[in-house]
């Protein structure tokens, strides 16, 4: 489930960082601060869907609503679960 849990916060975090207009570097540090929300030692416990929410819903105040972010992270974690699935019959 934490592969999961990793994947989906990386997509939403991909989603929230175009939204911001990050590229590059600039972008990857981003997305790190989503999949591992609240957690300085880059340690993800259990399903931080909603710090995750709760993080987006902050950084894109004004880009999206937390209806678009919550339909976004249901999408993201869809995505991620069928790329876990592929990666598993590899």
């Amino acid at each position: 489930m934490l592969d999961i849990t990793h994947r989906r916060n990386r997509l939403a975090g991909l989603w929230a960082a175009e939204l911001l207009g990050l590229i590059g570097i600039a972008a990857q540090d981003y997305v790190r601060t989503v999949v591992h929300p609240g957690h300085p030692q880059d340690q993800v416990h259990g399903d931080d869907h909603e710090t995750v929410v709760d993080k987006l819903a902050e950084d894109l105040a004004g880009r999206a609503s937390e209806e678009e972010i919550r339909r976004r992270m249901s999408q993201c974690l869809q995505e991620a679960r069928r790329r876990t699935e592929l990666g598993k019959k590899e």
